[in-house]
């Protein structure tokens, strides 16, 4: 593995195991192949992909282990990618490599008193929260921890046992099913029925993991029926790989061009979100065309509407900023040591699992002909 690798956050593994959990679900196990195993927090999420750079998000479905082994909870897509290769077992998925870890969905030490603590999950999404609330429940956090995982029928309840023998074991533990297709025409989703058992969320911690648009249906439900701040919504929403938004999917798929992953945290959100996009270009080029930077002078380094933050380690991974690049960063108001010109990155397969914070970059304003100096 290539040293550049090894210092933004990639990791070897192979599959050792491949269990059904359900008609629909797989357990994948994973064990360190090279020298160092990827450390993380129970909650947050890793990328993995296949030796034909097939790329997929996950969440760890329990907390660090010693051994550096990962399990991960795969949902079976028919005629999916990476679903196929799962149903052939451990030895068809080969050396993965494993980025991360990303997101901040993670237990928060400032929670362990509120009052409660409330976990909302759509299908593989019980993954995180699972290890979220093992590993909470062993260490004696949370005074109320209920769980609520949405999902179609009783035969996709494939953690049920597991859950009730928790709840029998801690009485702090609540694990509501809440079963969407049980009863024809009676549409249940975990969001309601949360909202309903609960007159006020406002000393509440709330997790939510699972469908989009489940996420986004909760934040507002929980916020405007039930109090519920927003500083005290946690998440980390997850598609199916197609799903994802991916910059020029189809100029993509047709030129052969790889694409990876970039994880894109909004000004006004603490949460990162993976990005699909050509691994060609530039960054700014790729972002506009999902419409999350405006890019307005078209890579010209004249507005500054592409400025967004990295990471120490990332900052320092890329080469150097130009004169006429540093230039104009310090012309742009607020911006900080860490900050680059979105369209002066260039993109290529190295920068997989690359994280940004996009920032409200004010754009500068200059007279005909003028330019920063």
């Amino acid at each position: 593995m290539h040293a550049l690798e090894q210092a933004l956050g990639v990791h070897s593994y192979r599959a050792v195991a491949v269990t059904r959990a359900g008609a629909r679900v797989a357990v994948l196990q994973l064990e360190p192949a090279g020298q160092t195993a990827l450390c993380y927090r129970a909650g947050q999420y890793v990328t993995v992909e296949l030796n034909d750079g097939t790329l997929r998000a996950y969440s760890p479905a329990t907390g660090m282990q010693a051994d550096g082994r990962l399990e991960l909870h795969v949902q079976l897509y028919t005629g999916g990618r990476f679903s196929q290769r799962v149903k052939q077992g451990a030895q068809a998925l080969g050396l993965l490599k494993v980025r991360g870890p990303f997101g901040q969905c993670v237990w928060p030490d400032s929670f362990d008193q509120a009052e409660q603590a409330i976990l909302l999950a759509t299908g593989t999404g019980i993954a995180p929260i699972r290890a979220m609330v093992t590993d909470a429940l062993t260490a004696g956090k949370g005074k109320d921890i209920r769980v609520y995982w949405g999902v179609p029928s009783r035969d996709d309840l494939y953690l049920h046992d597991e859950f009730a023998a928790l709840e029998r074991r801690y009485l702090q533990f609540h694990f509501i099913p809440v079963l969407s297709r049980e009863i024809p025409g009676d549409k249940r989703y975990v969001q309601h029925i949360a909202s309903a058992q609960h007159t006020s969320l406002a000393h509440a911690w709330v997790v939510a993991c699972g469908k989009p648009a489940m996420v986004s249906a909760a934040a507002k439900l929980l916020g405007e029926r039930n109090g519920l701040p927003a500083s005290q919504f946690c998440a980390d929403s997850f598609s199916a790989s197609d799903a994802l938004p991916l910059a020029a999917a189809g100029a993509s798929k047709a030129a052969g061009i790889p694409t990876l992953t970039v994880n894109v945290t909004r000004p006004d959100s603490q949460f990162s979100e993976p990005v699909r996009v050509r691994a060609d270009g530039t960054l700014m080029q790729a972002l506009r065309d999902v419409q999350l930077v405006e890019g307005v002078c078209n890579g010209q380094q004249s507005c500054g509407t592409c400025r967004l933050t990295l990471p120490k380690t990332w900052f320092e991974a890329l080469p150097q900023a130009t004169r006429s690049e540093a230039r104009l960063l310090r012309a742009l108001p607020g911006a900080g040591a860490h900050d680059r010109l979105a369209c002066q990155i260039a993109l290529s397969p190295d920068l997989e699992g690359l994280q940004v914070l996009l920032t409200e970059s004010p754009r500068l304003t200059l007279g005909t002909g003028e330019y920063p100096c």
